[in-house]
């Protein structure tokens, strides 16, 4: 498996025994014994998980991304793990690549949420302007029945002398 991906440095196969030690079954790794070592592996075997770590290899004197895997039985025993150490080139376009889809997103999202309080801020504004409205129809409705109201006073009071006037009430 690691001879046919040239991401993959080193590969080990470890097998636990009754009393929970591990044994190497199969690595490709000249310093197995780093492998073995890993507190990694012990936080996989307790969890019955997956574990990812960047750790220092002294044989290729570089930084490597270790992954430990419990394996399992068909009946869903474990019975060993897999250690896979990846270089950390190739997960550095990764996580390169991550960041700036990242970014672009975030960037989108303010640019969005930006744009979505620019619009309430608008409507809100309306909203304030059609309450202003209101208040001004009523304060023009209020003055149209005063000033009509203040018209027909005196207009009744006119109306009611020509009334006289015309039927000449009391030969005056």
């Amino acid at each position: 498996l690691a001879e046919g991906n040239e991401q993959v440095v080193y590969m080990t196969l470890l097998k636990v025994d009754e009393r929970g030690q591990f044994s190497v079954a199969a690595s490709n790794n000249p310093g197995v014994q780093s492998d073995l070592e890993l507190p990694l592996n012990q936080f996989a075997w307790g969890e019955k998980g997956e574990y990812l770590a960047q750790v220092y290899d002294p044989y290729t004197q570089e930084n490597l991304w270790v992954a430990s895997e419990v394996l399992e039985d068909e009946n869903g025993e474990p019975w060993g793990l897999l250690i896979t150490k990846v270089s950390e080139d190739r997960i550095g376009e990764v996580m390169s690549r991550t960041n700036r889809d990242s970014l672009i997103i975030l960037a989108f999202s303010v640019v969005i949420v930006l744009l979505l309080l620019v619009n309430h801020l608008r409507f809100f504004e309306r909203s304030m302007m059609y309450d202003k409205l209101r208040e001004i129809d009523q304060m023009k409705d209020d003055f149209v029945s005063v000033a009509s109201h203040e018209l027909k006073t005196p207009l009744t009071a006119i109306k009611s002398y020509l009334y006289m006037v015309e039927k000449d009430v009391d030969g005056q």
